[in-house]
């Protein structure tokens, strides 16, 4: 009886991105494995139980076969494959901003795999999977993203920020007054601050007009920074002064007194 030895046993290999990859491969009757680029022909590329592939950049076959002698290459050889996996990237991300505290929505776009959420830009475990995040946060904060395909990961993590706009309230001084003939309207009113709105209860009730002539009362002032207006309203009193008008010469009455 003539025994042929043959591959026993194959162990195939991947990589993350363009790189070598470690193959192997067992035989019987302690043979000889010799490793090829082709099932048929081709070249010879190593011997031996163990073959580190040349730099490849996609995923490629190779063959071993079992040579009794080292030297004769003919026989069945068997494909072993070394894989080649694509390293995820961030496409693309989407920032958000909230008015003042709470939960804002985040969002990252990958080639492919699965997205991770971190709070730091290097090591940790992730806070959240997947292409959306909402996190519930009380200042400005960075959050970090990469994405997880076949064991590779991204090589760099991805910042995305939810801004926390503060708008306070503007300033100015808490008392105005203004003379009645002056008719002045709510938009004499002196406040520094931006896009000023101005209403009639320290918070809830109505908006005003800018052009309402201003009353003995109070007015009560927001100001609108990056699309967020102030929870906090400016509180102005106001007072309107009645002008005395001086009598003309005809309108005053002749005082007769008389001596003793």
């Amino acid at each position: 009886k003539i025994s042929v030895p043959e591959i026993s046993s194959i162990t195939e290999g991947s990589n993350c991105g363009m790189g070598t990859i470690s193959l192997s491969a067992t035989t019987t009757l302690g043979a000889t494995i010799l490793w090829f680029d082709s099932l048929t022909g081709g070249n010879k590329l190593g011997s031996g139980t163990n073959f580190t592939t040349p730099i490849i950049n996609s995923t490629t076959t190779f063959y071993a076969l079992a040579s009794s002698d080292g030297v004769c290459e003919e026989g069945i050889r068997t494909p072993v494959t070394a894989t080649i996996y694509d390293i995820p990237t961030i496409t693309s991300t989407v920032d958000a901003q909230i008015c003042g505290s709470g939960q804002g929505s985040l969002t990252a776009i990958s080639s492919v795999g699965t997205i991770n959420w971190y709070t730091t830009s290097i090591g940790g475990l992730p806070v959240a999977t997947g292409n959306n995040y909402n996190p519930s946060v009380i200042n400005t904060t960075t959050f970090y993203v990469d994405a997880t395909e076949n064991g590779c990961t991204t090589t760099s993590r991805t910042p995305v920020t939810l801004t926390v706009q503060h708008t306070n309230s503007p300033s100015g001084s808490g008392i105005q007054t203004f003379c009645d003939i002056e008719n002045k309207s709510i938009a004499d009113l002196s406040v520094v601050g931006n896009a000023i709105l101005w209403y009639d209860a320290p918070s809830g009730g109505n908006l005003l007009n800018n052009s309402e002539i201003l009353t003995n009362t109070s007015y009560y002032a927001s100001q609108t920074v990056n699309g967020c207006e102030s929870p906090a309203r400016l509180a102005i009193n106001v007072t309107i002064f009645e002008t005395v008008v001086p009598l003309q010469p005809i309108d005053i009455p002749i005082m007769n007194v008389c001596d003793n």
